[in-house]
């Protein structure tokens, strides 16, 4: 059990770093395809997904989330 709570940080942040990743690939993809209804879907999930992520560093777990936050925005623009 010990084990466990200490490596819960380790696991959240690769579980926050492996969703930020999602969003940027579903970003990618949804760019792809013609209906812009997906688009805002897409944009809405992600915003969700880094909304949460984004309390992580909160209880001390520092997840690259910035980076892939700012790489979903570019790929937005």
């Amino acid at each position: 059990m010990d084990e466990i709570v200490t490596k819960l940080p380790e696991y959240l942040s690769m579980l926050a770093e492996a969703l930020g990743a999602l969003a940027v690939f579903a970003t990618v993809i949804v760019r792809l395809t013609p209906n812009p209804k997906d688009d805002g879907t897409v944009k809405s999930i992600s915003d969700k997904i880094f909304k949460v992520v984004g309390y992580l560093p909160t209880i001390g777990i520092n997840p690259k989330t910035k980076k892939l936050e700012e790489a979903v925005k570019d790929l937005q623009k």
